[in-house]
């Protein structure tokens, strides 16, 4: 009952706890969304952070905007710009914009909700990378399948070509902007069998790809 008590009188442990609850509500929702879909990718590092933080972003965010109507307008105008003019290469990207942008804002509010919303990422963090490391490896995964070299590819082609390229190739997941009138920039998370069959793709395609990376966990 004394720490009921206390957790209902103290603000700062109470919105600790908070944070906390939702973010770890988040993983699990996460996690069973993998499961019910048979998507791997779901369980990677990247997804997990996201989320235990898009949910205690979008707390802090609600507790700092409470009633202020001119506040709740420009964080729409805020995260507008970062979602729909910032491209977005990964999850784990949009929410370091995401929780950037809430930290800069909750300060100019309560400093503690930054303080609290920082510590909760950062040991968000150090904990899953303890039990990846030492309990969860098999459930949790940076690896669509264990056989497979999973790339992050950003390339640039025109839109005369864009729906022939789609349409031949398969994507773990994909994402698109316009660079001009003429160009989109793609985005998107590829499996390859092989080293050959890595190797054969990226030289097809050298003339179009920006840069890629190998997910070597």
């Amino acid at each position: 009952m004394e720490l009921i008590t206390l957790i209902k009188t103290s603000e700062t442990l109470n919105f600790t706890i908070r944070i906390f609850s939702v973010g770890i509500l988040g993983v699990l929702y996460v996690f069973f969304s993998s499961i019910y879909s048979e998507l791997k990718i779901f369980r990677n590092k990247d997804y997990i952070f996201l989320g235990f933080s898009l949910p205690a972003l979008g707390f802090v965010i609600t507790q700092v905007i409470g009633s202020n109507i001119a506040l709740s307008l420009g964080m729409v105008g805020a995260l507008s710009i970062i979602r729909f003019r910032t491209p977005v290469r990964s999850p784990y990207e949009l929410v370091i914009y995401f929780a950037l942008l809430t930290m800069g804002i909750a300060t100019s509010v309560n400093y503690r909700y930054t303080l609290i919303l920082f510590f909760s990422l950062i040991l968000f963090k150090f904990l899953y990378l303890l039990l990846n490391r030492k309990v969860l490896k098999p459930f949790f995964s940076n690896k669509v399948t264990s056989n497979k070299i999973n790339v992050n590819i950003t390339m640039h082609l025109s839109k005369l070509d864009f729906s022939n390229f789609i349409n031949q190739n398969d994507f773990t997941q994909l994402s698109c902007d316009n660079i001009d009138n003429e160009k989109v920039e793609l985005n998107f998370y590829k499996s390859f069998n092989n080293k050959i069959s890595l190797e054969n793709f990226l030289n097809d395609n050298k003339h179009i790809i920006k840069n890629f990376n190998i997910d070597e966990n």
